[in-house]
């Protein structure tokens, strides 16, 4: 289906991305769920090291995340949630 799609085929490797989002939106990227977008990345035709990148830059982004609610709530305990 994606090949059928040129913006969407140029746009792809967004998707490991996505998937690593999704699969991380329990607090944990299992190892199982790893090696489906392993493989999902190998049929998409990009390079190995990308999942390792897309990896890097999700703990990143959380890191940031958590860097942005610690600055807003420096107690915990004042969350609203």
């Amino acid at each position: 289906m994606l090949a059928q799609s040129g913006s969407v085929d140029a746009s792809s490797r967004g998707l490991i991305h996505d998937a690593i989002r999704a699969c991380s939106a329990d607090g944990e990227l299992h190892p199982a769920e790893l090696g489906r977008i392993r493989a999902m990345n190998r049929l998409l035709g990009h390079p190995e090291n990308l999942v390792d990148e897309w990896i890097a830059y999700h703990r990143q982004e959380e890191a940031i995340r958590l860097r942005r609610a610690t600055m807003i709530w420096p107690d915990p305990a004042d969350k609203p949630y």
